[in-house]
């Protein structure tokens, strides 16, 4: 039931040692401790130190009497070696105080109701309990709170007693409580340039006439906050101002740029050199419709994308969209497509959910190959979720998705097939500087015809975000994709880690040969925590006598 501290000065370390106690009654022995010290500056003389460990033995009994311990007895001696000073505090709490008698009360409208009668059902402080300082004054802060939250906003302390009597070695505490007259949501006035109030009330935890609270007040400025909609967000409860038991609320609102570009660029060793160039266009209407653009490019793909978004009922968690694009892939044969689509995105707090209908119409082939012509009616359910402590650099998450789709022959389309994806990306840490990646993908597709089905459709497998050792897309196409990741990282200096992994896999055709077709890569490298993500460089070896030597592989961006 000790600790040792140091404190280091200009010219001078001073170290000190507290046996006796422990839990909350040490920590705060050592604060004004650390306090005092601290306050005599960055070079303090001999004397300065000696004044310090002087006053220490009542500085130490203060620090511990919220604790219960008034009959402290402090024992110190302080020595001097090698230029250095340490002392030593031997401390005997002695009886601890109890508390002998306790009344808490609440009264006012508010005493019936269940959240007051919890609050008094789960004190942290009873009758016989050692004095606990911290929880009385935590019990008042509770109360407050919770009055707030539950629409209170006149709450009162009406008599508040806490008496310590040393005779008889006993505490005494009286806490009488006026929750007052409980308050309504009022009028919400929006002031915005631009947006119709009535979509920004969709925005509201709260309608009129709700009973007023705190955490409404903070949630929807967080809602209008991560909308996306406005540059500043000021949500002002007017409860100076309140009438007839109703808070009025004022709501500034700043909106972002109607036009905003975006531009970016990278490099992998899927795609070689790449770059990205966006165009939004918002507050397209009052209700929140807008429009964004994207350019892909790289060496193998490129992509022309343009989406137009209806926010829904609930805009934080439902929109609707529309929108059409472009895509090229020249890897293992060729791809030429175009789409337009619709679709409805609804969120849960923990899920995502797409329904999306496109009507597709590609042209492809493989190498050494004809070219195809295909025309697909496409819909499409997702449905995925993050679970992560950082989205950017986990050192907890998990990720999973599921999409499952397909087309009828017989409705707007050149071929039947179904097919479904599912993903899962797991990552724990663990002896703080070890991080264990487990990644896990497995695909069918029930076609009769492989070769009829679009290359935008089909499996493959290969490269540094698939089975690493393989080359991009090397392997497949396939009706089925089994992919299977483990990887360990090991922090070696600030924000490096050492990486090792296996990954094994493959994209095929034949079900009952997946075990003996699976193709196997493993390696070793370097990554880097940057602000962005990971950035990952990686020296591969790929198990197939087809694939010869190494292969040096790059991945940057977020985990998750």
């Amino acid at each position: 039931m000790g600790l040792c501290c140091q404190v280091s000065f200009a010219k001078t370390t001073f170290t000190y040692q507290i046996s006796g106690l422990k839990g909350n009654a040490l920590n705060n022995a050592k604060t004004r401790l650390d306090a005092e010290i601290q306050h005599a500056g960055t070079d303090p003389s001999a004397t300065e130190l000696m004044l310090i460990y002087e006053q220490a033995n009542t500085t130490i009994q203060d620090a511990i009497k919220p604790f219960g311990y008034f009959k402290a007895h402090v024992q110190s001696r302080m020595k001097k070696q090698n230029g250095q000073w340490h002392a030593t505090f031997y401390i005997t709490p002695g009886p601890v105080l109890y508390i002998r008698q306790m009344d808490i009360r609440v009264s006012g409208a508010g005493a019936s109701d269940a959240a007051f009668i919890a609050f008094q059902r789960e004190l942290p402080l009873h009758k016989g309990d050692p004095l606990n300082v911290e929880a009385y004054d935590n019990i008042k802060s509770r109360f407050f709170k919770l009055a707030q939250d539950e629409g209170y906003i006149t709450a009162q302390i009406t008599q508040k007693e806490l008496s310590i009597d040393l005779i008889r070695y006993e505490a005494r505490i009286i806490l009488y409580f006026d929750t007052g007259q409980r308050f309504y949501f009022g009028k919400t006035i929006f002031d915005s340039p631009y947006f119709d109030p009535e979509f920004l009330a969709r925005f509201l935890p709260y309608a009129k006439g709700d009973p007023y609270s705190a955490q409404s007040v903070l949630k929807a400025q967080s809602n209008l906050n991560d909308s996306g909609y406005f540059k500043s967000v000021s949500v002002t409860p007017k409860s100076d101002e309140a009438k007839n038991k109703q808070v009025p609320v004022d709501i500034t609102l700043i909106p972002k740029d109607s036009q905003a570009y975006h531009v970016g660029g990278g490099y992998g060793t899927d795609t070689g050199i790449r770059g990205t160039l966006g165009w939004d266009w918002n507050n397209i209407t009052p209700t929140g419709q807008h429009f964004s653009a994207l350019l892909e490019g790289s060496l193998v793909q490129n992509n022309l994308q343009g989406t137009y978004y209806i926010p829904g009922a609930d805009p934080l968690k439902q929109q609707y969209t529309l929108g059409a694009g472009l895509q090229t892939e020249d890897i293992n044969g060729q791809s030429r497509t175009a789409n337009v689509s619709s679709g409805y995105q609804f969120n849960t707090d923990t899920w995502q959910r797409n329904i999306n209908l496109a009507y597709q119409v590609e042209k492809f082939h493989l190498e050494d190959e004809p070219e195809e012509s295909t025309h697909l009616l496409l819909p499409s359910f997702s449905l995925s979720r993050i679970d992560a402590d950082n989205t950017i650099f986990a050192t907890n998450g998990n990720r999973l998705s599921f999409i499952t789709k397909g087309s009828i022959q017989q409705l707007a389309s050149s071929i039947s097939f179904f097919q479904f994806d599912v993903q899962d990306k797991f990552i724990r840490t663990f002896f703080e500087d070890n991080r264990f990646i487990l990644r896990g993908e497995y695909g069918y597709t029930r076609t009769s015809d492989l070769s009829l089905l679009p290359l935008s459709q089909r499996f493959f497998a290969g490269g540094s975000q698939s089975i690493r050792g393989y080359s991009y897309r090397s392997l497949g196409p396939g009706k089925f994709l089994i992919l299977g990741s483990a990887e360990l990282q090991r922090r070696i200096y600030h924000e490096w880690y050492l990486v090792g992994f296996v990954d094994t896999g493959n994209a095929f055709d034949e079900s009952d040969k997946q075990l003996s077709q699976l193709k196997t890569g493993t390696g070793g490298g370097v990554m880097y925590a940057s602000p962005l993500g990971p950035l990952e460089l990686t020296l591969a070896h790929a198990y197939d006598p087809h694939e010869k030597g190494y292969r040096v592989q790059f991945t940057m961006g977020a985990d998750l």
